[in-house]
């Protein structure tokens, strides 16, 4: 079984026992339960019959902007089909079965500034293929008090939850009724994760969160709690001014942080939690040489963008799953492989774990760099002392701005001569070799291009007679870390076993043209440039 399972039917467990709902005993039914959790996010499940091998839950076409996401316990891999009125998630049933399926929807619960309130508005029923009228009943649980209800029939049978139900109810109608309800609530903030960065240690078992959050509707925030691997240590938290207050709960892997000042409705801000994980946390788990780090979720919403870091020291990478954004060595013995998600939340976050497999490099060999640096550094501290007196320290000159162009005009040689080497010597069809190397390649490449360009930019404001030449430079840069970055996409079929040796030769004949034509048009700018400043 898998998380995305696990996850789901633990879901399921807590909404079924919450809800009290007692189906009609040997008799076709449906339900939803509506949940609103402390956070904005919206969880609906259904409950319907299954109308046969396919069984179609339909939804006013105009949600589809706010789904999050939609998972079965009937279907691994449920289907989404967008029409003209609806869309429908298509659910693999067997005929006389109930089929259950949760959708999870952002920004249909709204803040009502002047009135302190919230607002949910949400379709009554799901839509079904089912000719004759079945039993419906509905259960909607918000965080706080209501004070406003449609349909008049949802009655408030407690503090927070309100039911109703009807005994024979159309379900194949497209036209459906909302539901609407009012309420107030000193609990619920509807926070938005805009960006979250995942820095990972495997080996020292270190991990820094970086958090951008934004406050969409309630009351001002004073403190946030986010959920850590439990029994973590070493915790710290911070915004972009520094150390904040925060206190853990161990057992239950909680962090409330207090903000430096209140975050109000609008209001953006930063956090930057670091910690340690224990031994026998699942988030970091190694075996035979594999390390596996899983991904989580500090709060129980989503996360618009969701960067992971690796960072290795004492190893290098040899294979990976799934494939990398970035991979770059830092020497000696230090490297960095970067993964980047989009549109993460608490279902498809179990789906993200990440497997290197590594090979511990020597610890002798790593520290050799540093005592050689250390042994200059102590011959050339001996022979300033001896000569101190006759020595006039000159003061540092600053590049000026041409040089520092060149300079990182000749950054990109390197890169052209590496990836041409990959290419002529056939070692691009080693697997192993090759996607280790292109993905290294393709990082200097855009580290180098984002610097020339940086430095154009700046010799323009001093030498705006040369604008033409420094605008071809840019443009030029630009289309050779383009050309970079297509020898990853030509080579990675082939990676992917989905290419043939022979195909991938082929598209890399006429490539290596391009690449070269890209790269002779950024040395000819460079030229260019410094003849005109000569």
């Amino acid at each position: 079984m898998n998380q995305r399972t696990i996850l789901l039917s633990i879901l399921l467990i807590a909404i079924l026992v919450t809800a009290g709902l007692n189906p009609v005993l040997g008799k076709q039914y449906s339900k939803r339960i509506v949940e609103v959790n402390a956070l904005g996010l919206v969880y609906i499940y259904d409950e319907v019959p299954s109308t046969g091998g396919k069984t179609v839950i339909q939804f006013p076409k105009n949600l589809v902007k706010n789904l999050v996401n939609y998972a079965s316990t009937d279907d691994p891999e449920p289907e989404l089909e967008v029409g003209n009125r609806t869309f429908s998630i298509i659910i693999d049933s067997k005929p006389g079965q109930t089929v259950h399926l949760v959708t999870v929807f952002r920004g249909i619960v709204s803040w009502n500034p002047s009135q302190r309130n919230f607002e949910l508005k949400v379709p009554l029923n799901p839509i079904i293929s089912i000719k004759e009228k079945i039993p419906f009943s509905i259960e909607v649980k918000v965080p706080g008090n209501a004070s406003s209800v449609s349909p008049a029939y949802l009655k408030q049978v407690s503090t927070g939850i309100l039911s109703g139900s009807i005994d024979e109810m159309d379900l194949s109608k497209k036209d459906v009724e909302e539901v609407s309800v009012t309420f107030t609530s000193q609990t619920l903030r509807i926070i938005d994760i805009t960006s979250t960065k995942l820095i990972a240690e495997p080996f020292e078992r270190k991990m820094e969160l970086d958090l951008k959050i934004q406050h969409l509707g309630g009351e001002d925030a004073s403190r946030i709690t986010l959920r850590l691997p439990i029994n973590s240590y070493n915790i710290e938290a911070r915004d972009h001014l520094g150390k904040i207050s925060s206190s853990y709960d161990a057992e239950t892997g909680q962090v409330r942080i207090t903000f430096r000042q209140a975050l109000k409705f609008g209001e953006g801000t930063y956090l930057s939690i670091r910690f340690k994980i224990p031994e026998n946390s699942s988030i970091i788990s190694f075996k035979d040489e594999i390390v596996t780090i899983n991904p989580f979720l500090p709060l129980n919403t989503t996360s618009w963008s969701y960067e992971v870091q690796i960072i290795l020291r004492g190893a290098e990478p040899e294979s990976w799953t799934p494939e990398p954004d970035e991979f770059y060595r830092q020497y000696p013995d230090k490297s960095t492989i970067v993964y980047r998600f989009s549109h993460i939340d608490p279902i498809n976050i179990g789906e993200r774990a990440i497997n290197i497999k590594y090979k511990p490099l020597f610890a002798v060999s790593t520290t050799l760099p540093y005592l050689a640096i250390i042994a200059i550094i102590g011959i050339v501290g001996s022979i300033t002392a001896v000569y101190v007196k006759e020595i006039r320290i000159a003061p540092r000159r600053e590049k000026r701005p041409i040089q520092r162009l060149l300079d990182e005009g000749g950054f990109l040689t390197p890169v052209y001569q590496g990836l041409t080497e990959l290419i002529t010597s056939g070692r691009i069809f080693e697997r192993g070799y090759s996607r280790k190397n292109l993905l290294e390649i393709r990082s200097n490449a855009r580290r180098h291009a984002e610097k020339l360009v940086k430095s154009a930019r700046e010799l323009l404001k001093t030498q705006p007679e040369i604008s033409k030449e420094l605008i071809d430079l840019e443009n030029a840069v630009r289309e050779f870390q383009k050309a970079v970055e297509r020898a990853w996409d030509i080579t990675y079929p082939y990676l992917s076993g989905s290419l043939s040796k022979k195909k991938l030769s082929e598209r890399l004949d006429k490539y290596h043209d391009e690449l070269k034509r890209s790269y002779n048009r950024v040395i000819d700018c460079l030229e260019a440039v410094r003849k005109r400043l000569e």
